[in-house]
């Protein structure tokens, strides 16, 4: 009788721990990994930057790894640029950052430029205070149209003038063989644009031409400012320079930031 009660509680204690044993198990098979939502990224730069904050900030451009999701990204807080208007990085040879005080509140904003045979486009990222975002491009947009006037004169000479920001200056160009043949009958008007960083600023660059749009003879250069309100950009010294001073200067596009 103990012989069968000894083999009975054997037989229970096998059972009870053979099916904790299966419980353990039915868990183990059970618990799925998390899901997997990360999309390969791709960092195109990454750099450490005095922004004025009390420490050193970590702004990093990334995008998919199918160059879609494009943003820049200020200590883990990114700023989507994929919305943007023909700004995929695809489209650009490649990309710099600068950080100028637009609105000298002690805290930089954030540029960055897009080159491709040119100095082409650019963004402004702002702080407000609690988190970062992109600056309306405002009057900038505006600069794609010909608001640009240029009017040949007599006596060789040709009117500029730029109504948005009341700017007008008179030039003579004496040796413009062209010019001096046709007077106020020469056909003249705003060529190539493009943006230009000079000294920190950005610049907004307006070719003048006379004939054809090869024949340049100028540049208008606006440089861009912050709005009163920090919220938009606007145009504003507005300045006349000779081709041949233009084609004297040199220029910063190709030389690391």
């Amino acid at each position: 009788m103990k012989k069968r009660y000894l083999v009975l509680m054997v037989s229970i204690l096998v059972l009870l721990f053979g099916c904790g044993g299966r419980n353990h198990l039915t868990e183990t098979k059970n618990t799925y990994p998390p899901e997997k939502t990360d999309i390969a990224k791709e960092i195109y730069w990454e750099k450490k930057e005095d922004l004025g904050f009390q420490k050193t900030s970590t702004v990093h451009l990334e995008s998919n790894k199918d160059n879609s999701g494009l943003k820049i990204v200020i200590d883990g807080y990114p700023v989507s640029l994929e919305n943007e208007k023909e700004l995929t990085y695809q489209n650009f040879d490649f990309t710099k950052m600068i950080k100028k005080d637009f609105d000298e509140d002690g805290i930089m904003e954030i540029v960055i430029l897009f080159y491709g045979r040119t100095f082409e486009n650019f963004r402004v990222i702002k702080y407000d205070g609690k988190t970062w975002g992109m600056v309306n491009m405002g009057q900038v947009e505006d600069t794609w149209s010909n608001f640009v006037e240029v009017k040949a004169l007599k006596n060789s000479s040709v009117k500029i003038e730029v109504k948005k920001t009341g700017y007008k200056t008179t030039v003579k160009l004496p040796n413009n063989k062209y010019l001096k043949r046709e007077g106020e009958k020469a056909i003249s008007g705003t060529g190539y644009h493009f943006f230009e960083l000079q000294d920190n600023d950005i610049i907004v660059v307006n070719q003048l031409y006379l004939n054809n749009v090869g024949d340049a003879f100028g540049q208008v250069r606006q440089k861009i400012h912050l709005d009163e309100k920090g919220t938009e950009l606007i145009l504003g010294e507005t300045s006349y320079m000779s081709q041949k001073d233009a084609k004297g200067r040199k220029y910063e596009m190709y030389e690391d930031s």
